[in-house]
C-alpha cells in the first residue's frame, strides 16, 4: 500500500494595507539595526532577557516562584522562601548554567560531552569547586 504525501500549499493574499504595513516594520527594523545600543542599556537588556529565560524554563518544569521571586533570587536579596527551597536553589543554578553556557558559547567552545555533563551537573547540584559530571550521555 502506497500513501501518497500531499504538500501542504497554504492560500493567502497579502492585501495593500498588509504590504504596507510589513514594510513600515521593515524600514523601522532597519533603522533600529543602525543604532548602536549604550554597554549599560545592552546589558540591563540581557539580564532582563535572561532573567525570564530562568523564570519561565524553571516554571515549565513546575518551579513555583514567581518572576519577581526569581529575581530576588537571581539578585541575592532575597534567598528564603518558606517551603521553597528546592524551587530557590533551582532558579540559582538554572542562572549559574545559563551563564557558564553564554562564557562557553562566546568562548566558541565546541559542544562535547564533558561539557553537557558539567551544565547538567550545575543544574542538578550547583558550583561546586570540581564538579563531578552526571548522567552518561551517548551521542
Amino acid at each position: 500500500m502506497t500513501r501518497s504525501l500531499s504538500v501542504w500549499k497554504p492560500v493567502y493574499i497579502i492585501t495593500p494595507k498588509a504590504a504596507g504595513i510589513l514594510m513600515e516594520i521593515e524600514a523601522a527594523r532597519t533603522e533600529v539595526d543602525g543604532i548602536p545600543l549604550p554597554p549599560t542599556v545592552e546589558a540591563e537588556l540581557r539580564r532582563q532577557a535572561r532573567t525570564r529565560s530562568t523564570h519561565y524554563s524553571t516554571r515549565i518544569e513546575g518551579n513555583r516562584l514567581t518572576l519577581l521571586e526569581a529575581e530576588k533570587v537571581i539578585q541575592g536579596s532575597r534567598t528564603e522562601f518558606r517551603g521553597r527551597e528546592r524551587d530557590v536553589r533551582e532558579v540559582r543554578n538554572y542562572w549559574i548554567a545559563l551563564l557558564r553556557v553564554e562564557e562557553w558559547a562566546s568562548a566558541r567552545k565546541p559542544v562535547s560531552e564533558v561539557m553537557i555533563r558539567r551544565l547538567h551537573a550545575l543544574v542538578e547540584r550547583g558550583p561546586a569547586p570540581n564538579p563531578r559530571p552526571t548522567a552518561t550521555v551517548r551521542m
